[in-house]
């Protein structure tokens, strides 16, 4: 791996770990035994490294979600894997990453809002393939709840709403997508979705 990678994957593990606006320079330089001066060869600054490291992660995210949607057999399937993906991601990011992200690095923060709103064609072709094959129900406007769900994964991260003293993100993503989840399937859909959740929770047991 070339030192600029590197620099970006250590960046990452830190601000994942730690947040943000609480890693400088020079903890990054520790954690990689190299000088400030070094990764200032590659990097202008911290704010060019979080940019770089978010451009990074949203392409990896973009990647991930091109793949389920390949491999998932429908709609739920689609989602209930997207879950597992993001339940993946939260449970090993710190609560503030978000918060700092937009209030301490603009460019890198544009970025994400960017790739963000991207999804709202993803979950909107999502709910249109669930209403096409009759396991979402047909009474409702697609677009409206698409972009409801979009703000309901980012409001998990905010703090004046759900505390991370009280609440884990983990919890938080698992509840609202069920309550998602179980507000547009029609009967045959939730058939589908309670066996879904069947066979993860029997794989869980075996475990």
């Amino acid at each position: 791996m070339e030192l600029k990678e590197r620099i970006r994957t250590i960046s990452l593990e830190l601000f994942l770990k730690f947040g943000i606006r609480s890693i400088t320079m020079d903890d990054i330089a520790k954690a990689l035994g190299i000088s400030k001066k070094t990764i200032y060869l590659h990097y202008k600054d911290k704010d060019e490294i979080v940019y770089a490291v978010t451009e990074w992660m949203l392409q990896i995210d973009m990647e991930r979600c091109q793949h389920i949607y390949k491999v998932s057999t429908d709609p739920i399937d689609e989602i209930l894997q997207s879950t597992q993906l993001m339940r993946d991601l939260v449970e090993n990011i710190h609560p503030a990453l978000l918060y700092d992200l937009e209030k301490y690095h603009p460019k890198a923060w544009a970025n994400y809002v960017n790739h963000k709103n991207g999804f709202v064609d993803i979950i909107l072709r999502n709910l249109n393939e669930g209403q096409a094959c009759g396991y979402y129900r047909a009474d409702f406007e697609p677009e409206i709840l698409a972009r409801f769900r979009l703000e309901s994964v980012d409001s998990v991260f905010k703090e004046k709403v759900f505390p991370s003293k009280k609440f884990k993100l983990v919890d938080i993503q698992l509840q609202l997508i069920d309550h998602f989840l179980r507000g547009i399937l029609t009967p045959e859909g939730l058939r589908v979705y309670e066996a879904y959740k069947s066979k993860v929770l029997a794989k869980q047991q075996q475990k």
